[in-house]
């Protein structure tokens, strides 16, 4: 089964859900909290992310949509970044590399 990574605020966390992304919360230069890709988050996990002050976490979810839905969405996603970056220089590398991001960002 195909999965996606889905950024969603601690308030909409429940116990269950799977790390689609490593979860980690820095705190005054150190690491004050971390969870490894894959694991499976507690009650407990989701009170200690909101005491260390974390904002979202990115959960995987199984992708129910079809094969042409996801690359409906893909194309949908790709011109509405291209729409947003119509005005930049994408042969500077810097930009290109931004535009790039924003569209995996988006995918996902």
């Amino acid at each position: 089964m195909r999965t996606r990574i889905r950024y969603l605020p601690l308030t909409e966390v429940v116990a269950g859900m799977v790390l689609g992304v490593p979860a980690q919360v820095i705190e005054q230069g150190r690491l004050g909290l971390s969870f490894s890709a894959g694991h499976v988050l507690t009650a407990e996990n989701v009170r200690q992310l909101m005491a260390h002050h974390a904002e979202y976490v990115a959960v995987a979810e199984d992708d129910l949509r079809s094969d042409a839905d996801v690359a409906a969405d893909t194309e949908r996603v790709v011109q509405e970044v291209a729409q947003i970056f119509q005005g930049a220089n994408l042969s500077s590398p810097d930009l290109a590399a931004l535009y790039e991001q924003v569209i995996a960002h988006r995918i996902a």
